[in-house]
């Protein structure tokens, strides 16, 4: 990926992390063939031929991509239109198109579900990786916060991201045991897709605090969840209540 545009944030001073953390989180998310590709080149799969453009893509693209993932999420989001989010990445412009157009390729040239299973275990530990990184990075700025208004922000973020990755490990763990990719994956990696892009959100001035602080309470006040993990069982389950 080309780095000759810098587009920096007027909004929430967090400097943990930007929209280039967020892209890489959300693609390996949504097509994990991305975060396997050393796997991927050692199993040989024309896969390869479609991710190249990955590394064209400038910045602007990439931030106009997140910054309009970002609108979905700007309000209270019920899990039927986190899914379509989910779904619907690929009518984002050319970037969501090209991370779908990777991911049905993926899809086709690898059909044994133990095999599939594989490479997200595979992408889901670099991403997590990847968060636990920010996660320190964060942890490391609140101590150098001076004013309490950022040190709560950046507590309440750190709060979330913790929670997401724990969602990918959880996940992980999950599809490595399984050795399939089923529903109840999704609807988790789904989850950890919103509570990242609230995250972002916020980075940009698109949501308050308040509806961070929200997210944070939601994501982690199911207590009746196995591993504290929640599945979206009912379709009236709305994230932000």
């Amino acid at each position: 990926m080309t780095s000759d545009v810098v587009i920096q944030s007027d909004f929430h001073q967090i400097q943990s992390f930007d929209g280039l953390d967020i892209f890489k989180g959300i693609s390996e998310i949504r097509a994990p063939v991305i975060g396997s590709r050393k796997k991927a080149e050692t199993a040989h799969l024309q896969t390869l031929n479609v991710m190249k453009p990955l590394d064209r893509l400038s910045v602007e693209d990439i931030e106009n991509f997140v910054d309009h993932l970002t609108d979905f999420v700007r309000e209270d989001i019920s899990y039927e239109e986190a899914e379509r989010l989910f779904d619907e990445i690929g009518s984002d412009g050319e970037v969501g198109d090209l991370i779908v157009r990777i991911h049905e390729s993926f899809e086709h040239y690898v059909k044994e579900t133990g095999e599939k299973a594989k490479y997200y275990t595979s992408a889901l530990m670099n991403s997590i990786n990847q968060l636990n990184e920010i996660h320190n990075r964060l942890g490391r700025e609140v101590i150098d916060c001076e004013n309490d208004e950022s040190f709560e922000q950046i507590l309440i973020v750190q709060t979330i991201l913790l929670r997401v990755i724990k969602e990918l490990e959880f996940t992980r763990n999950y599809i490595r045991k399984k050795r399939s990719v089923d529903d109840r994956a999704v609807s988790n990696l789904i989850l950890a897709l919103v509570g990242m892009l609230r995250i972002e959100a916020f980075r940009r001035g698109k949501i308050d605090v308040d509806l961070l602080y929200d997210t944070m309470t939601s994501l982690i006040s199911d207590d009746n969840v196995p591993e504290s993990i929640i599945t979206f069982r009912s379709p009236d389950w709305v994230l932000g209540y």
